[in-house]
């Protein structure tokens, strides 16, 4: 495991600087956003502070996810200063966490030392876990709860013993839920653990225990929704607008779910998820699967379950699997991993493909890294100006001001590069509507060229500035 450890630290050097940038710029912001401000602003730790901001006095409350990792890494900040190596690094620890999880879950569910390991490899060299190792987001750090947390109740549910390592993996589980609540749809294969348990040994206190786990993760689960949508409620329409909260409707459009299905299995499954170097043991893992039919009975039956929740937790959430949706694909990995290490170790044992196994597994480590470098030396997700010219821009607007935006497709992405509190708009605003924002406080405009249009603004627009593509503008009352 320190090798793998090793690395993932070695290959990440070179990026562990960079600021949210890549895919899903917008989500990672959104983290980094309130990181930051747990740190200039000390906010409450259940009361994350986003930077849209609309009326004077406005915290931007908003609750998206247990805030654990946000507020971490706003208390790094105070020992180093702010920096987005912090980010990085407070997710790289993470991620090396969750190996380690991996491997004891893979263990734990009955994998010899070989396959534990091999199973750890795979993991952990998919292209979209050498992503998101860097990237502040919690999907990762859910996965690794749930896994670390069945690794630490299944030894109690074997013996019908609670004891601290029960209790801990509780924990961990209910950690899973409140990072992302899609984890209770997972709850059906752990189900099978109990149910397989107790019905070799019917236990009154394996019950009880059962119970309590399931009690203990949808009660936190209901706390912090309501939570949740407490402050989602109270937000004006320009922030809840931000946030999802709620599943969305199943697409009646087929053309749209052609499209869904192309990027969900074509493009993330296929290119991102599964490694391609990895895909002939994958593909032979399924097909031993199939053809010894292990999917019917003992492990095979919990992957069974695993796999059929992803297919429920797909149904429910399935417009999200379109052109940003990798990171909903996340419970996939476990899954894909114990495939290739099936695959594997069925395929190196046969003499004859045994020089093109270890070719293919030489490989892997590559394509893991170039498959995703690209996003960080190319298709950052950024306006360069943004990336490099940032001060200057915000050298244009007087201090502490609240501004408006437009042309910001990703709604707060330009707010945090700015270190500025507003509101952001993709295309263009109506002069009645920056009426109304200025009669709110707002005095400063800030226009992103390519992406939006203000001519229809232009008697309430004074011009103070430019960098490149931006243009600020003062704001003046209508008709002046």
């Amino acid at each position: 495991m320190g090798l793998l450890c090793l690395l993932q630290v070695l290959t990440h050097l070179p990026f562990l600087g960079l600021p949210p940038a890549g895919q899903h710029t917008w989500r990672q912001v959104a983290a980094a956003s309130q990181a930051r401000n747990y740190f200039e602003e000390q906010a409450d730790f259940l009361e994350p502070h986003l930077d849209i901001r609309v009326e004077p006095g406005d915290l931007g409350l908003m609750y998206k996810e247990f805030p654990l990792l946000y507020w971490l890494t706003g208390q790094s900040y105070r020992l180093t200063g702010f920096s987005h190596y912090n980010l990085r690094l407070v997710q790289l620890a993470v991620a090396l966490l969750v190996i380690l999880a991996a491997y004891g879950f893979a263990r734990q569910i009955g994998l010899p030392e070989p396959q534990a390991r091999g199973f750890t490899f795979f993991f952990s060299t998919a292209p979209y876990f050498y992503y998101y190792a860097i990237t502040l987001l919690p999907d990762l750090a859910a996965l690794g709860c749930f896994l670390a947390g069945v690794a630490l109740v299944l030894p109690g549910i074997l013996s019908s013993k609670l004891d601290g390592r029960y209790l801990a993996g509780s924990l961990l589980l209910c950690l899973a839920v409140l990072f992302k609540a899609t984890w209770l749809i997972f709850g059906l294969p752990l189900a099978f653990l109990y149910l397989r348990s107790f019905r070799k040994k019917p236990s009154l206190s394996l019950g009880l225990m059962a119970l309590g786990t399931a009690g203990l993760m949808l009660g936190l689960f209901y706390l912090q929704y309501r939570h949740q949508m407490a402050l989602y409620e109270a937000a004006p329409w320009e922030r809840a607008q931000e946030t999802y909260l709620t599943t969305k409707s199943f697409p009646r459009d087929w053309a749209v779910i052609q499209d869904v299905l192309r990027q969900a299995v074509g493009t993330w499954l296929f290119g991102f998820h599964i490694n391609l170097a990895a895909l002939p043991f994958w593909l032979y893992g399924g097909y031993l699967a199939f053809q010894k039919r292990s999917w019917s009975r003992d492990n095979g039956i919990f992957w069974s379950l695993w796999l059929l929740s992803f297919c429920i937790y797909g149904l429910l959430f399935f417009v999200s699997f379109g052109p940003d949706g990798e990171y909903y694909m996340t419970p996939l990995l476990p899954f894909n991993a114990y495939l290739i290490q099936s695959g594997y170790h069925s395929l190196v044992a046969r003499p004859k493909a045994k020089k093109a196994v270890l070719l293919f597994l030489c490989l892997i480590p590559i394509v893991m890294v170039y498959r995703v470098v690209g996003r960080w030396n190319h298709r950052l997700q950024v306006p360069e100006e943004l990336l490099y010219r940032a001060p200057e821009i915000e050298a244009l607007i007087p201090d502490k001001q609240r501004v408006l935006v437009v042309g910001d497709d990703g709604q707060i992405i330009f707010l945090y590069y700015l270190h500025s509190k507003g509101v952001a708009f993709s295309r263009e605003l109506s002069p009645s509507e920056l009426d109304r924002y200025h009669k709110a406080g707002f005095g400063t405009l800030v226009w992103f060229e390519p992406q939006g249009r203000v001519d229809n603004l232009k008697d309430q627009l004074i011009p103070t500035g430019k960098v490149g593509r931006f243009q600020v503008y003062q704001i003046r009352w209508a008709g002046l």
